[in-house]
């Protein structure tokens, strides 16, 4: 993020402590995004799907090659070990599901 973007003074997730953790979880995304093939953007909607039958992910449609880019994900399969490493190596805390 360029040092001028409005984002990073509006946004707490763009500063300090935050923004670092933030960007070991990019990090991570993007290592297994390589491994497996993909985008680092249809990792992260594959995690999203991956959360349960009650999560949706909102994905970008705004250009015409996203929804195709979308609809990839819905094939995307993350092993059980891929979730975990990602958790541990991510710092991701999970909120434990109620019900």
């Amino acid at each position: 993020m360029p040092a001028d973007d409005p984002r990073g003074q509006l946004f707490p997730r763009f500063q300090g402590d935050h923004l670092l953790h933030n960007l070991k979880r990019v990090a991570v995304l993007k290592e297994l995004a390589a491994a497996k093939g993909f985008s680092p953007a249809q990792i992260a909607i594959a995690w999203v799907l991956s959360r349960g039958d009650d999560i949706v992910p909102l994905v970008g449609m705004s250009r015409p090659w996203r929804p195709p880019e979308n609809l990839i994900t819905l094939d995307i399969q993350l092993s059980p070990d891929e979730l975990a490493t990602h958790r541990l190596r991510s710092g991701a805390r999970c909120l434990n599901r109620v019900g």
